[in-house]
């Protein structure tokens, strides 16, 4: 993984195996994430950018799942970041994809994970104004995108 984001010619494809590897174990233990975190977040950055500024418009789909399965793995391990990559995960990474992606997958999944966070106390560390910060772009996106509807 951390060789995938040091690497300026790779594809997202590349990093199916490693992500499905850790979902597998993930599934069991959710915390098994927070030994990686320091280097996911800089794999998840990169494909975020890589997301809204495609090189190869062929790997669009692929690497619209991994950065969805990528998300879907950290969005509950919000409470184990620093702060500092808490507020460059919710406010660089979501709020940018938020903001620029044409994606309805990616958008319905982002849109899911900040439902369940607004919905489960489980996650205190995630400020009320960090939840609040998604509301108003996501209703903009809901008007402006008819698939999202």
């Amino acid at each position: 993984m951390y060789l995938w984001y040091r690497m300026t010619t790779s594809s997202p494809s590349q990093l199916f195996g490693t992500l499905m590897i850790l979902k597998a174990a993930c599934m069991n233990n959710p915390c098994y994430i927070d030994r990686l975190i320091t280097s996911f977040m800089r794999v998840l950055q990169r494909m975020a950018r890589e997301h809204l500024t495609p090189t190869t418009p062929d790997l669009g789909n692929i690497a619209s799942e991994l950065l969805i399965l990528s998300l879907d793995l950290v969005k509950n391990r919000v409470g184990a970041m620093t702060p500092d990559m808490r507020k460059a995960f919710i406010g660089t990474i979501l709020v940018g994809l938020i903001d620029k992606t044409q994606d309805a997958k990616v958008m319905k999944a982002i849109m899911k994970m900040v439902e369940d966070w607004v919905k489960t106390k489980v996650c205190c560390t995630i400020f009320i104004t960090s939840r609040v910060t998604h509301v108003r772009p996501m209703m903009h996106v809901l008007e402006t995108v008819p698939q999202m509807n």
